[in-house]
């Protein structure tokens, strides 16, 4: 069998290695480089788990040319980004929409499972489209750290269809769990709209746990408290759970704040109230942030900032929309001297700060290191180190 994945970004990338261990996969991306990668065998994406995947799989191909690869594709997979549009709020979908057209009019045949995620409505205006085209929605839970895993052991498995496109979702689940993904995953089968909707809420809820969070973090900074008691105390309720809640420069990545920005727009006449605080509360507390170390370097007596690691998570090599890039550029706003070190990016997203490539020369030379997230190769600097890290 024949599977296409247009889109290889950590989703479609993620799915399409875990495939190839039983079927033929073809990837499409317009990246060059990243084909080039791909089929050489040496991804050099960062994140260790997706760069073996890749150098492992034997039956993946890469390749720029959508029309070639999903001919005589059984199973078509969609996963070209939907970015945010800020101006107005909601998901650019001109990409997505081709992409989908392009795929029908190659091969009308095939089954079109839709990874990326959209609006809700979004599949039901395909159909509208195209009434005969077979659509799956089926969205991806995926942390940034561990793309391979997430996609062999899914929290749940969603499929969005309606009445005719239900086989055609039981057939690509069996094709998945021929392929190693755990058939003990609960799978849900829903409307378009329901299962659309699930993708949102649970990004936004995310960002609303990691927003609160935050906030009962900043609660105690402010008054002398020790957050890592008031969050292990708050936790021990089972209805809240010790999980999620290590406090963080805030809440980023690419899913969580755009998602949670075109929920608010999928609202209309609704006042989307707890999305539009959690939104702000993000907002605040990366000042609250770049406020607490501009006091901290004052303290120290200190006149250079340093910015270790600028990816969001553990194990993670990803800096789009991340919380640290823009505490960076607070501090770099506010006058402070300020230099990064992270040797997974080759030039600094932020102008006017330089790159440090020489570990210690950046320990030597940051009078106070900033940290979202603690390694081991900092806990000889515990004096001049500044994190909100309370789980190592």
């Amino acid at each position: 069998m024949k599977i296409a994945v247009i889109g290889l970004g950590y989703v479609g990338l993620s799915l399409a290695t875990v495939l190839s261990k039983k079927q033929q996969v073809v990837g499409v991306d317009i990246d060059a480089e990243k084909v080039i990668a791909i089929n050489s065998r040496n991804l050099g994406s960062g994140n260790e788990e997706l760069d073996n995947a890749v150098s492992e799989s034997l039956n993946l191909k890469a390749t720029g040319s959508l029309a070639n690869a999903v001919k005589d594709a059984s199973f078509v997979i969609v996963s070209v980004p939907t970015d945010l549009d800020e101006r107005t709020g909601a998901f650019r979908l001109d990409t997505i929409r081709n992409t989908i057209a392009s795929v029908i009019a190659c091969n009308s045949g095939a089954t079109i499972i839709i990874k990326s995620t959209v609006p809700v409505g979004f599949s039901d205006s395909v159909l509208a489209m195209f009434p005969n085209a077979k659509i799956v929605f089926s969205p991806e839970f995926l942390r940034e750290a561990k793309p391979i895993s997430d996609t062999i052991n899914p929290s749940r498995i969603v499929f969005g269809t309606n009445e005719d496109g239900r086989y055609s979702a039981e057939d690509f689940h069996k094709v998945m769990v021929e392929c190693g993904i755990s058939k003990d995953a609960e799978v849900l089968y829903a409307s378009f709209k329901e299962a659309e909707a699930i993708k949102l809420f649970s990004n936004s809820y995310l960002a609303m746990r990691v927003a609160y969070f935050n906030q009962l973090d900043s609660f105690c900074s402010s008054k002398g408290i020790d957050s890592r008691k008031v969050i292990s105390g708050v936790s021990m309720d089972s209805r809240i759970g010790d999980y999620y809640n290590n406090p963080s420069f805030g809440f980023g990545g690419y899913c969580l704040p755009k998602d949670t920005k075109e929920l608010i727009a999928d609202f209309d006449e609704l006042e989307p109230t707890l999305l539009k605080a959690t939104i702000k509360a993000n907002e605040d507390r990366k000042q609250f942030i770049a406020n607490e170390i501009e006091r901290k370097l004052k303290e120290l007596g200190g006149k250079k900032v340093g910015i270790y690691l600028l990816s969001m998570e553990r194990g993670g090599a990803n800096i789009r929309q991340s919380s640290i890039v823009e505490v960076t550029r607070l501090l770099k706003e506010r006058g402070l001297s300020v230099s990064v070190y992270d040797p997974s990016i080759k030039e600094s997203p932020i102008e006017g700060v330089l790159l440090e490539p020489d570990f210690d020369k950046f320990v030597s030379e940051s009078d106070l290191i900033v940290t979202n997230r603690m390694r081991e190769e900092l806990t000889p600097f515990l004096t001049k180190i500044y994190t909100k890290d309370i789980k190592f």
